[in-house]
């Protein structure tokens, strides 16, 4: 199957099949392929409505500069596919994607959708190639998010807001509780002190039901100048992936964590460049 043909079928099942917010499917699936999502290597789990790309984006690089390699699993893309399965930054090869894919034919008869193939895609990328860590980015709410699958050593919930009510909700509680779906018996999870009452205490709550470490962290006093991600938000994301990475691979010396931040990338989202002509913030 060519690269082409590949994305094309990918395209038909986004189309054809749209959105199964259901796990029920995945399990034995993932069997049948070995399992990777449990020989992955340690994950970062993101979830949340708004700044889950940029927790993403700083956790990655803070890592990256301290000598990490990196697996992230992110969506949508900007202009393909294989931007979604990245390590350090350098997206999954045409050839590889391809090869995955023609790897999962016997799934393709079991309904699996465009999300979860990706998903199951990304698992084994990373099982195989071992970088030193992975960061998966939820695509819908949580619970039944295809990449909740995961065994993660750390979860993040970014800031909450109304998102995909017809899914999730139309009350705050109700979309915190589908996002608190990630949080794992046991597993240290992060959030804000900024975040809403509602969906702090949800989160809060379903930590101590699961026993896992809760960690509300305020945000940053300032960032560092000249970032290439904008915006007083980011003291909020950025305090919340420092200390994801603190979690799992702790950073002694701080100007690599500066130097992380200040590197970050997340393409489209608030970035200002500049020529001697002209300024565009895209």
């Amino acid at each position: 199957m060519t690269f082409k043909n590949t994305l094309s079928q990918l395209r038909q099942y986004a189309i054809k099949k749209g959105i199964d917010y259901s796990l029920d499917r995945l399990t034995p699936i993932f069997a049948r392929y070995g399992n990777p999502h449990l020989n992955c290597p340690p994950v970062i789990h993101v979830a949340g409505t708004n700044g889950k790309g940029s927790v993403v984006a700083f956790s990655k690089s803070i890592l990256m500069e301290a000598g990490y390699s990196v697996g992230t699993f992110t969506s949508p893309h900007l202009n393909c596919y294989t931007e979604r399965i990245a390590i350090n930054e350098t997206p999954i090869s045409p050839d590889d994607f391809v090869s995955l894919f023609e790897k999962l034919k016997e799934s393709h008869q079991d309904g699996m959708t465009e999300f979860e193939t990706l998903t199951l895609m990304a698992f084994m990328y990373f099982a195989d190639k071992k970088p030193d860590f992975c960061i998966f980015e939820v695509g819908l709410g949580g619970r039944l998010d295809a990449t909740t699958i995961c065994k993660p050593a750390v979860t993040v919930i970014t800031s909450i807001s109304k998102d995909h009510e017809q899914f999730l909700g139309h009350t705050l509680h109700d979309i915190a509780s589908e996002k608190a779906g990630i949080i794992k018996t046991g597993v240290p999870i992060i959030t804000s002190t900024t975040q809403p009452a509602d969906p702090l205490h949800v989160i809060k709550q379903t930590a101590e039901t699961k026993h896992a470490p809760f960690l509300a962290i305020p945000p940053l006093s300032e960032l560092p100048k000249n970032m290439s991600l904008q915006g007083d938000f980011q003291c909020i994301n950025a305090s919340l992936a420092m200390k994801a990475v603190d979690l799992i691979a702790p950073i002694h010396d701080q100007t690599l964590v500066k130097k992380g931040l200040l590197n970050a990338r997340h393409w489209g989202r608030m970035m200002t460049l500049s020529t001697p002509q002209s300024t565009l913030i895209i």
